[in-house]
């Protein structure tokens, strides 16, 4: 069963994913231009793949035996106004080591599946589908707002 979540894993991130465009062909075709602007009030693209990244750490800490491991407010939804550039491909780059760390813990993971996470709701299992879902979730968000943030400038703000 592992092997198949590392495979759904890895077809999200950049494989041929079932929903449409996988995640790295979502971000690498995102304008510049586009990445600090918000649909009226929204996140913008940034704060969203920086959110998807704390979770995806969240994650990785959790499957380690790390339990105690929290995400801190301040590092959920920090809010980024400075979108250069660098910044960018500083944060594709996380993502980037983010995927690879995953499917490492993953392939090393020996615990059953189906054991409790001390001190949470929730099995390994979960987690890992929850993670699926997580970034499957954002990065819906993220082609509505790339197409409609293209589409609709009125529609932008901050």
């Amino acid at each position: 069963m592992i092997n198949e979540l590392i495979d759904q894993y890895q077809k999200v991130y950049q494989g041929k994913a079932w929903y449409g465009k996988n995640i790295v062909d979502s971000i690498s075709v995102i304008p510049n231009a586009l990445l600090c602007n918000r649909l009226n009030g929204s996140y913008n693209i940034v704060e969203l793949v920086h959110h998807m990244l704390v979770w995806r750490r969240y994650t990785t800490h959790v499957l380690k035996h790390n339990e105690d491991y929290r995400v801190k407010d301040e590092e959920n939804f920090p809010v980024i106004d400075q979108c250069d550039e660098t910044r960018w491909q500083n944060l594709l780059e996380e993502l980037g080591r983010s995927q690879e760390e995953m499917v490492r813990t993953m392939t090393n993971f020996n615990r059953s599946l189906d054991d409790p996470i001390p001190q949470k709701n929730f099995s390994n299992r979960d987690l890992l589908h929850a993670i699926i879902h997580h970034d499957i979730y954002h990065i819906g968000q993220i082609n509505f707002m790339t197409k409609y943030l293209d589409r609709a400038p009125e529609a932008v703000s901050g």
